[in-house]
């Protein structure tokens, strides 16, 4: 069974939820979706990190702008990187900024 987020919320719905704010780009609703996620787990936050890799491909057309697959999956890699227990804070930077890169 996975456990719930930080805030006792299924993190399946989290990650849908960023996932369709970025589709509309409602980009501090999908923030604030995948911090919760990220300040949940290193577990989740590598979740976040795929989910916004898999976004990359799925909804962004990669023709007009071919840099956001390679800078998405550069960014998750540092959040992964990035997150530590003390401070998980530290992958919400590379995770914000494939967020605000692909919702626009």
């Amino acid at each position: 069974m996975i456990p719930k987020t930080v805030n006792k919320q299924d993190p399946f719905v989290f990650l849908s939820a960023m996932q369709k704010c970025i589709r509309r780009a409602m980009e501090r609703e999908a923030m604030e979706f995948a911090v919760e996620l990220v300040h949940t787990s290193k577990a989740f936050c590598s979740m976040v990190g795929n989910r916004l890799e898999v976004i990359s491909h799925e909804d962004i057309d990669c023709m007009s702008q071919p840099w956001i697959v390679p800078f998405v999956r550069a960014a998750s890699q540092q959040a992964k990187e990035l997150w530590t227990p003390e401070k998980p804070g530290k992958a919400r930077l590379p995770i914000g900024n494939a967020i605000r890169m692909m919702w626009r």
